[in-house]
This record gives structure tokens, C-alpha cells and sequence, in this order.
């Protein structure tokens, strides 16, 4: 049973059974605990695993990050972060709305990391280019990511 104070500190992921023609009352999934703020999950088909996003789960972060568990024999193992080069570099990322593709081995996601710039001032000539990248569709202002699953599903395999 919750408190009410505890209900406003975060969110959490539950699940919910079809049985009998209905769904039933949802649960805490076992993954997730209320005050870590864990949303968007995304379900492999086969409920092998799950992705979702957290605010947190890393000591002294309270950005989105992505994160793994896996489902073995009835029994979800532990929470992992989903790392990739550059998570971390001028200061972490915020990465949400994961979604698996369609051959469950990529991850899409939305992120505002972006590459870093120079120190102003600027000459006008790198001005320019500054512009010309803020005006492209992947210039990290919440744009789609991905990257492949298949390292930590690989992974996950090989210690099953």
C-alpha cells in the first residue's frame, strides 16, 4: 500500500493481465520502484525483456535515461543502464520514448544530446555554421536516436 505523499515522487510501471475475457487490476511491475520515475516501457513481443526510461536510477543524475531488464524463467532480472559512447560527455543526456524496431534488435529513442560548441565569441564565417547545423533535422533538439540492441541482448544470452 502507498501513502499518498509517496504517490507524488514518482511514476512507475505496472502491469495488467487479460484473463477470463478481461483485464485485471494492475500491479507494480517488479522492475520498477515508484520513486525512481520510470516511464515509456516497451515490451519485447516474446516478454524476453524491456526497455524504458528512468530519472532516477544513477546516483547524482536526475535526467531521463534508458534502461534494460531481462525476463527469465518467470523471474525479471536486474535493471541495467543502457550505455552508448557519448551518454556522458558535457554532462549526461536526457534519452525517453524508447521503441524498439521491428526486428527487436534496434532501439529508437528521443534524446537533446548534441555535439558541443566552440567557445564564443565566433567568427561570423563559424556563426554561419552554426546556423546552418541548428537548422538540420539531427541537430539534438530532441530528435530520434537509435542504436543496436544486439550487443546487450547477445549479452543476455550468453549468461541465460
Amino acid at each position: 500500500t502507498r501513502r499518498s505523499s509517496d504517490l507524488a515522487k514518482g511514476q512507475g510501471l505496472y502491469v495488467s493481465r487479460y484473463l477470463h475475457g478481461r483485464l485485471q487490476a494492475a500491479r507494480p511491475l517488479p522492475v520498477s520502484h515508484y520513486r525512481d520515475g520510470d516511464v515509456d516501457p516497451q515490451l519485447a513481443p516474446d516478454g524476453s525483456f524491456i526497455v524504458f526510461a528512468s530519472d532516477h536510477r544513477l546516483p547524482g543524475d536526475s535526467k531521463d535515461h534508458l534502461f534494460i531488464a531481462f525476463h527469465r524463467g518467470g523471474v525479471w532480472g536486474a535493471v541495467a543502464p543502457i550505455r552508448y559512447l557519448g551518454d556522458d560527455a558535457h554532462g549526461y543526456s536526457t534519452d525517453y520514448l524508447p521503441h524498439l524496431g521491428p526486428e527487436q534488435s534496434t532501439l529508437y529513442f528521443t534524446s537533446d544530446r548534441n555535439a558541443p560548441v566552440a567557445p564564443y565569441p565566433h567568427a561570423p564565417e563559424q556563426s554561419r555554421a552554426y546556423l546552418l547545423r541548428v537548422e538540420q533535422w539531427d541537430n539534438g533538439n530532441l530528435n530520434a536516436w537509435s542504436l543496436p540492441l544486439a550487443p546487450l541482448l547477445d549479452a543476455a544470452k550468453s549468461a541465460g
